[in-house]
Formats: C-alpha cells, sequence, structure tokens
C-alpha cells in the first residue's frame, strides 16, 4: 500500500517527460527504508531523465524531488541567478493538469438548487505553482543556498472569517474562476510546493494533500503514526 501510493504521488506530481521512460522502473526500483529518521519510514526512488539524476523520497505526508544535473553546470551564483534557475525548472518538471473536488449547482424540474459533488479539473498547473511559490519576499539566501517558501494564506490576505455550510459550497462550486484564491485552494499539494538551489543540485518539496479529513501541514505527526 506505501509503495502503490508513493508511485501515485510521483506520477500526480512530476511531468510524463520527466518520468522514466520504462513504465515499470519506479514499481521495480521503489524501495521503503523503515524508521529512516526516527519513527518516520521513508520510500525513495532514482533515475537519470532529461540531464539531469532525478531523486524522489517520500513519507507518509511530503515528498521531495531533487534534481542533480549529470554535466558539470552553473545552477546560478547569486540569489536572483538560482531563483531563475529552479524557476525554469518548475516550469519544466511539474505535471499541468490536477483535479480538484468541487460543487456544481443546477436547478430540478420544481426549479429547486440542487448541489452535486464533481471533479474539477484544474489546468495550467506549471504556472500556478510559480505564481505561488515564488514570491522574491519569501526567498531566503543561506550559506549553502537559496530556498523559497509556498505563500501561504496569510501572505495572500485571504479573508479567514468563519463560513457556514452554503458559503464553503458557494466557494468550491465548480466555476469558481477565483477559486486560487480561497482558503480550500490550500488543501492541494500544488499550493504547498517550496523549494531550493544550493548550487548542486535544485529540489521541490510539497504536502501531499488533497482536500481530504485530515489537514496536514509541515508539522504534521501523521508520519509518526
Amino acid at each position: 500500500m506505501i509503495n502503490k501510493d508513493s508511485i501515485e504521488w510521483i506520477e500526480k506530481v512530476l511531468d510524463p517527460n520527466w518520468l522514466p521512460k520504462d513504465k515499470k522502473y519506479i514499481k521495480d526500483n521503489l524501495v521503503i527504508v523503515r524508521k529512516e529518521f526516527n519513527d518516520v519510514n521513508v520510500t525513495c526512488v532514482q533515475w537519470d531523465r532529461n540531464g539531469y539524476n532525478v531523486k524522489v523520497s517520500q513519507t507518509a505526508s511530503i515528498i521531495s524531488i531533487k534534481f542533480i544535473p549529470l554535466k558539470s553546470q552553473s545552477l546560478g551564483k547569486t540569489t536572483q541567478e538560482k531563483t531563475e534557475y529552479a524557476k525554469l525548472l518548475a516550469k519544466q518538471i511539474f505535471a499541468d493538469n490536477g483535479i480538484r473536488k468541487g460543487i456544481r449547482f443546477s436547478k430540478n424540474i420544481q426549479g429547486e438548487t440542487v448541489k452535486t459533488p464533481v471533479m474539477v479539473p484544474v489546468q495550467n498547473l506549471k504556472v500556478k505553482i510559480i505564481n505561488f511559490s515564488f514570491h522574491p519576499e519569501l526567498v531566503r539566501q543561506f550559506d549553502d543556498g537559496v530556498i523559497g517558501e509556498a505563500a501561504s494564506i496569510q501572505d495572500e490576505g485571504v479573508n479567514l472569517k468563519s463560513v457556514d455550510g452554503n458559503e464553503v459550497d458557494y466557494e468550491n462550486r465548480e466555476d469558481n474562476a477565483n477559486w486560487d484564491m480561497t482558503r480550500y485552494s490550500w488543501g492541494y499539494w500544488w499550493r504547498n510546493v517550496c523549494w531550493w538551489n544550493d548550487g548542486k543540485s535544485v529540489g521541490f518539496f510539497a504536502l501531499k494533500r488533497e482536500s481530504g479529513p485530515i489537514a496536514i501541514d509541515y508539522w504534521s505527526k501523521l508520519d509518526e503514526m
């Protein structure tokens, strides 16, 4: 079950052009390391593609993907250069389509409003991730590289006033063009992508969230359950 979930997340997050050419490769090479960090189990797999060694590690709540160039090259020297390199790579490696949970409003023959749960396609994820995760004010320089954080609900200035069930359904309606700026969009992985560039490798890590009953964060105890 752990391996199946890990494979599904790799295929969900990465663009198909960055997956191994052999469709069975991940299944045949994914390994689980029991209690690699304290009581946390980690699944790992790596392959070469598009001039990089791609390393993927996952816990129950976080997926981390590291890209190491196969040939010596500069990944940027200044903070700006390292940020731009990571941004250009992000435009390539992520899947461009996802799905969110939504609500369809319609009328029945009696003229009453009917609410139906639907799965809503989310397109242009690459562009969205760039907009969500590369705010200049959320980029930090450290001695060993640069790290960028995903914008939080507070960073985006989203209203967190109490709402009732009808308001929740209305904000999650399938035709809400501003859904990305509702609190509910943070329930999905692409709203929670962080990144780093240490000059030798570029990496991305995200919460494995898909609007479920468990609202995980980067401090979640889920991994130790």
